[in-house]
């Protein structure tokens, strides 16, 4: 398995089984001590705590059957609590708790040594004993943290979890196994997960609902949001009903030898909300887009570049533009992706603009559109495409899907025959395989 030259970059790819890229063929996420799993081991008791509403901070934080004097009555107390230990390193949340009542957020500025180490880090959770709801009306924050892994919460409420810390700090900050439904009328760059400058940022396996919109619900309310994160992955979760599904906005801005990121194997279910991503050097594999995406710079920010865009399925627009007139997001790849809507790279911006971006093996659905010009046959494309030479394995036309035109299911959106089978760069089907979509 040598190197893959795709447009002006070569990249080593690495082989997780069954294939290369980010491992297409592994069916789970790919183990790594950087985004570490949900410990399948209880820690002992007295390195662990407690949050329940009928709790009260004055009380030590563990549960009087393990010799405490009971529990904390709020998550901001437990937090603060928690990251300014040096012994235990579980937070447990029993029952319904509520997030902030009367505290403004929990602004835990602790840059020094906490409890979490690599591979080990500190645990928020729900009790597994004590089944409940966390309703988050004030964001957490936790700036500055290092090792923490957020896992197995129904979340409820008006906004999330924020994290902010100095961009190479070592932070590995994790959400895993979170089921959400967000309410009210969201905000700026708010959504149930929202990071900036965090290295080894991660959500895996994440179910999350958002609050829909228009109505007043803001724009830029998404179910996940970050900012500038150079390592990272977003992988196997169904994001749905927001104005952006997914939110990652201002290109990592880290050496490009030192960007590692993937957002893999998710859904952006449903007919609200086009997702956007303003990435360089990354891979945008195997997922299902309902509502299509924007890859972009959003006017300002650190442009896109480098991204690798493989086996999606897009019952929507693919777009790559240049945002704000002023900056090209180029040298993308794109294969073995189905494209149902319009394919468009649109630098309609930049009169000197020449394009880098690659394509090949795909099925096109609908208009492939270049600086302003309108393909509507995949024939007229080929013969003036820039560069030269695009998409000669590519198929024009529409997918049969085993869900019907509008599947509702991940399952649904298997290829059944036609258009597409086999007929990707490795011999498996274009677009997404549905096997290993979605939460796991």
């Amino acid at each position: 398995m040598g190197n893959v030259i795709v447009s002006s970059i070569t990249r080593t790819p690495v082989d997780q089984g069954g294939g290369v890229w980010g491992g297409l063929g592994a069916g789970t996420v790919t183990p790594d001590i950087n985004y570490p799993e949900i410990p399948t081991v209880e820690i002992d008791v007295s390195l662990q705590r407690y949050v329940e509403s009928t709790g009260s901070n004055a009380n030590d934080g563990q549960l009087v059957a393990n010799g405490g004097t009971g529990p904390w009555a709020t998550i901001e107390y437990g937090l603060e609590q928690g990251f300014g230990s040096t012994t235990w390193r579980w937070l447990n949340l029993r029952g319904d708790n509520t997030a902030a009542t009367g505290i403004a957020k929990v602004d835990a500025k602790y840059m020094g040594t906490t409890p979490g180490v690599l591979g080990t880090p500190f645990v928020v959770r729900q009790d597994p004993t004590s089944a409940g709801t966390l309703t988050i009306n004030e964001r957490l924050d936790l700036q500055g943290q290092s090792h923490v892994l957020v896992h197995s919460i129904t979340q409820a409420g008006i906004v999330g979890w924020s994290t902010f810390t100095a961009t190479g700090n070592d932070s590995h900050l994790l959400w895993r196994n979170i089921t959400g439904i967000m309410t009210g009328l969201g905000g700026d760059n708010l959504g149930f997960v929202e990071s900036n400058n965090v290295d080894y940022f991660g959500v895996i396996n994440c179910d999350l609902t958002g609050p829909g919109e228009g109505g007043g619900i803001h724009g830029n309310t998404a179910c996940i949001v970050h900012f500038q994160n150079d390592k990272f992955k977003i992988e196997n979760n169904i994001l749905s009903n927001a104005p952006r599904p997914y939110y990652f906005k201002h290109a990592n801005q880290g050496l490009e030898a030192d960007v590692d990121w993937s957002f893999s194997n998710n859904w952006l279910k449903g007919n609200v909300g086009q997702s956007f991503i303003s990435g360089r050097f990354g891979n945008v594999e195997n997922n299902i887009f309902d509502m299509g995406l924007m890859v972009a710079n959003s006017g300002g920010g650190i442009v896109p570049f480098g991204d690798t865009f493989r086996h999606n399925t897009f019952m929507s627009a693919f777009d790559i533009w240049d945002g704000d007139g002023v900056a090209i997001s180029n040298d993308h790849v794109s294969l073995d992706n189905i494209i149902i809507g319009q394919y468009a790279i649109d630098q309609y911006g930049i009169s000197a603009y020449t394009n880098t971006c690659t394509s090949n093996y795909q099925l096109y659905g609908a208009n492939i559109i270049f600086q302003g010009t309108t393909y509507t046959t995949l024939a007229s494309w080929q013969a003036a495409s820039v560069p030269a030479g695009q998409d000669i394995n590519s198929v024009d036309g529409l997918p049969t899907f085993t869900g019907g035109a509008t599947p509702t299911t991940i399952a649904g959106y298997k290829l059944n025959g036609g258009n597409g089978v086999n007929a990707a760069s490795d011999g498996k089907d274009m677009g997404a395989d549905t096997a290993l979509v979605g939460t796991v």
